[in-house]
């Protein structure tokens, strides 16, 4: 047996047993398993400390058990605060940390909002504000192309410049 069975075998003489209390509610299970005392976002201190889900975790989100489902616990926080999240969209942690459960350091976005922000490759990608060349990406100097990357119109201009020079030097080379 684990660990986690042993003791509930000790405990309760059964190493399936969960003892879960009917008279507890489910606000009481969930905020025994808050610390409001976690850390203060490096790049965000403006929101204050994180309230840190110290119970079960999958993948770093905070997981809680109701009927027999688990129910991420950061949803479950802003739902009881704010209400459903919008169709379409998900929850974006301000604060980056995803054990929070403070509902003041969840936004509602789109998905691509969600992940634009982030620390992906994705996200460093779309904080820049200039190509590899140093040029800026604005309205007029960049388009989308056909794998919905962002290209600078200057640099592909200048890439085709030193094509055609290539070229028209090889065919007054072959000449």
């Amino acid at each position: 047996m684990c660990r986690k069975h042993y003791q509930r075998w000790q405990k309760y003489g059964d190493p399936l047993m969960v003892k879960i209390d009917p008279a507890r509610s489910i606000e009481e299970r969930f905020w025994a398993k808050v610390d409001k005392n976690g850390p203060v976002p490096a790049h965000r201190p403006d929101l204050g400390p994180c309230w840190v889900w110290t119970g079960a975790r999958s993948r770093g989100y905070g997981i809680l058990r109701l009927n027999y489902k688990n129910i991420r616990a950061h949803i479950m926080s802003f739902t009881w605060e704010y209400g459903e999240t919008p169709e379409g969209q998900e929850l974006d942690h301000l604060c980056r940390n995803r054990a929070c459960v403070r509902p003041t350091h969840l936004e509602a976005v789109d998905h691509w909002t969600n992940v634009a922000r982030g620390i992906s490759p994705h996200g460093v990608n779309a904080a820049k504000d200039r190509c590899r060349n140093g040029h800026l990406f604005t309205a007029e100097n960049t388009r989308i192309n056909n794998q919905g990357a962002r290209v600078c119109i200057e640099c592909a201009r200048a890439a085709c410049r030193a094509s055609y020079h290539r070229t028209k030097a090889k065919k007054k080379a072959a000449a």
